[in-house]
């Protein structure tokens, strides 16, 4: 699986929306509603500034609920810990893999049976960019 990136998440610009639970009824709520704001910012631990956004694109993280076209949230100042989520680049490409250190080696792992753990390799050129913490579905 592949990713693009989208930038980074400015502070900027907020997005807060009304928090409505799945047993409220809106017609008599609405005043409790505009009280109740959830800010995208107060997901993130840490600074916006160690935040981007990644595009999805392919299907080697599918049997975990990660989609072509989804939207990745990913810290950049977090040390990624085995079985994490993480964004790395590998020889030139950007990919979004399960970090796994298997008898003292590092491997990129796909979470779809049809593809084959990568084996990081000395001589590679490769760097961990960040650690996913949000996934944003889009709905079609």
């Amino acid at each position: 699986m592949k990713a693009t990136s989208r930038g980074k998440i400015k502070q900027k610009y907020s997005f807060e929306a009304p928090i409505v639970h799945a047993n409220i009824d809106l017609r008599s709520s609405i005043q409790e509603l505009a009280a109740s704001k959830f800010s995208l910012y107060s997901l993130l631990k840490g600074s916006p500034r160690d935040y981007f956004l990644v595009r999805v694109n392919g299907e080697s993280m599918k049997d975990i609920g990660i989609n072509d076209g989804d939207t990745l949230i990913v810290n950049s100042n977090t040390i990624p810990q085995d079985g994490d989520i993480i964004i790395a680049s590998l020889n030139g490409d950007t990919l979004v893999k399960t970090f796994k250190i298997m008898e003292g080696e590092i491997y990129l792992v796909a979470e779809n049976k049809q593809f084959l753990p990568i084996k990081i390799y000395p001589e590679e050129h490769f760097a961990i960019l960040g650690v996913v913490k949000y996934v944003i579905h889009k709905m079609d």
